[in-house]
């Protein structure tokens, strides 16, 4: 009975899809700022680091069926949150698994009310 519990656990990275949209939306919204953008830059070295752990040692590129999409949330202290990832793969999972553990540096400080920063990593068969 491990597999259920397995299956529930993964839930919360997949999400429904209008939601995923509309998060994807308000990260490039995020982006589209001078702070925004700068952010974004800042958190490749994170990226990597997370990728690092999840491509299989030996393997240098990805394939086109590796290719994904994550959005999350940063608070204020830089803990990410709220991770989901499209399509559900290996690969998108452990990607997002990864970056949900970690702490990042700060994001740009967000208007009163506005809640948490939204982030996008779009992973393509370029990696």
């Amino acid at each position: 009975m491990k597999l259920p519990v397995a299956v529930l656990a993964l839930l919360p990275l997949a999400g429904s899809a209008a939601g995923f949209d509309a998060r994807m939306a308000q990260a490039r919204a995020a982006i589209a700022t001078r702070e925004g953008y700068a952010y974004d830059l800042a958190l490749v070295p994170a990226i990597h680091a997370a990728m690092v752990k999840c491509v299989p040692p030996g393997r240098a590129a990805a394939r086109r069926a590796d290719a994904f999409t994550l959005v999350a949330s940063v608070d204020p202290a830089g803990q990410v949150g709220n991770v989901q990832v499209r399509p559900v793969t290996p690969l998108s999972l452990c990607f997002g698994r990864e970056l949900d553990a970690m702490k990042l540096q700060p994001p740009p400080r967000r208007p009163r009310g506005a809640g948490p920063h939204p982030i996008l990593v779009q992973v393509h068969d370029t990696f």
